[in-house]
């Protein structure tokens, strides 16, 4: 029945609707929060004369850290309601 919502084969996760609504909010402060570090890491890179790519590589290769999501910009569609201005443009 849930076939044609779960194409990717991902878990359905079932909970009250209160737990999915923060978790939703959680996920996309999570998300914004990656994407805000890196603006900052960008910031002191640039001071430092440091290569953010290379520090970008470096950091994603921990598997506890990963690729996704770890570069300097902004992912407006995906940033929370709650942070309206963690994103800012980050010119490379």
């Amino acid at each position: 029945m849930y076939a044609p919502f779960n194409r990717n084969h991902d878990r359905i996760v079932v909970m009250d609707v209160r737990s999915a609504e923060l978790t939703k909010y959680a996920a996309n402060a999570m998300l914004a929060t990656k994407i805000s570090f890196m603006n900052e890491l960008a910031n002191l890179a640039e001071r430092l004369g440091a290569d953010i790519e290379r520090v970008r590589i470096g950091i994603g290769s921990d598997p506890r850290i990963g690729f996704q999501f770890i570069w300097p910009g902004c992912a407006p569609p995906s940033r929370p309601a709650m942070c309206p201005n963690c994103c800012r443009p980050w010119k490379p």
